[in-house]
């Protein structure tokens, strides 16, 4: 839900206000900032931002023209025109490139100080995002609780959409859904493409060629220099009750960052094995054959089959303090990032055995 130019229209303040163009745009325009602005525009005005002005310097037509064609081209979301000093009536030309560009011209009373709509628009901007976060903040602390209970990522993904109403599903970093919520089908046969590139493990930049802007965001699920996965969630039809709509920030900080302890759990575990199969495999180098027999057992524990014939690979890893003084502001320690590093190549080995489809 955001702020919009129908909702400034709304404000006692203004009740006075005239809609001199674009009147069926006004539900549509969403409200980020407010500024007040004279020649010369330049860059002075963000997107979707409303522009006050006396239009102080609008001496001729021409002039008048060009300032309001560079306040829209600046990404404005309207412009209120203070009348009664140095503007009294709007040309014809103007009205129609207006109406022409769907961009809303807004005439207020002179009487009116912009001091006050400033003031009463930053309120109730502030209004509306503080509800936002809380919103956001409710929802993480009910996905931790999930979390918490043991409940799976579908849950978790279910939980969004009953909140936030989009569609939602949640893969690793191999392409494979570890959570998806109800009534999601859509959402799948749209993510296909991306997904099947993250199955097949190349050309992974092509990820970034998807133009998702009016169709779902998708958000990285990781920790540090680590992927763990992507959380897609699908944009609703009624982009004014869209609550990830232009809050990029707050789905990372509430609802990504909650998801992430799943897969900060499932990769301890991870780990941990690892670190198992590590040590049985160091054993069985420097086991002597009174030692097999134990060590079978334990084999299949590990998910190892000893009567099958192994492969090994032995490397070593080049570079490792220059590549570490160029990335170490992310780690506590040297041992940490090496540590990282040959965890990452371990993981990048099974991910190329699993898409050739070898143990």
């Amino acid at each position: 839900m955001h702020f919009t130019v129908k909702d400034f229209l709304s404000l006692d303040l203004i009740k006075d206000a005239k809609v001199l163009t674009a009147k069926d745009q006004i539900n549509k325009k969403i409200i980020e900032s407010i500024s007040v602005i004279e020649l010369p525009v330049e860059n002075f005005v963000h997107k979707d931002e409303l522009v006050l002005t006396t239009c102080i310097g609008c001496d001729d037509d021409t002039t008048f023209f060009n300032f309001v064609k560079d306040v829209y081209n600046s990404g404005a979301s309207a412009l209120v025109i203070s009348v009664g000093r140095y503007v009294n009536s709007i040309p014809q030309k103007i009205i129609n490139l207006a109406n022409e560009l769907g961009f809303p011209i807004i005439l207020i009373p002179w009487k009116i100080r912009f001091a006050s709509i400033i003031e009463t628009v930053l309120l109730e901007i502030n209004n509306l995002r503080q509800a936002h976060i809380k919103r956001f903040e409710d929802l993480q602390k009910k996905l931790l609780t999930l979390f918490l209970n043991g409940s799976t990522l579908s849950e978790a993904a279910n939980l969004i959409y009953e909140e936030l109403g989009n569609q939602a599903v949640i893969v690793n970093s191999l392409g494979t859904i570890k959570g998806i919520s109800k009534y999601s089908k859509e959402l799948l046969k749209i993510i296909e493409p991306p997904l099947n590139i993250l199955k097949s493990g190349n050309n992974l930049e092509l990820l970034d060629t998807f133009d998702t802007k009016d169709i779902y965001r998708v958000y990285k699920i990781g920790s540090k220099n680590l992927t763990y996965g992507f959380l897609y969630l699908k944009l609703k039809e009624e982009n004014d009750t869209d609550y990830i709509i232009n809050n990029k920030m707050l789905v990372v900080r509430y609802i990504v960052s909650a998801i992430s302890l799943w897969f900060d759990r499932e990769q301890t575990i991870f780990e941990t094995e690892m670190h198992h199969k590590d040590e049985f495999v160091w054993s069985l180098i420097q086991s002597n054959e009174n030692e097999l027999e134990d060590l079978l057992s334990q084999s299949k524990t590990l998910g190892y089959d000893l009567s099958l014939r192994y492969i090994c690979i032995v490397g070593m890893l080049t570079d490792f303090e220059k590549s570490y003084y160029n990335q170490r502001s992310t780690f506590t320690s040297y041992e940490e990032w090496m540590f990282n590093c040959i965890k990452t190549v371990k993981s990048q080995i099974i991910r190329a055995g699993q898409s050739m489809e070898r143990e």
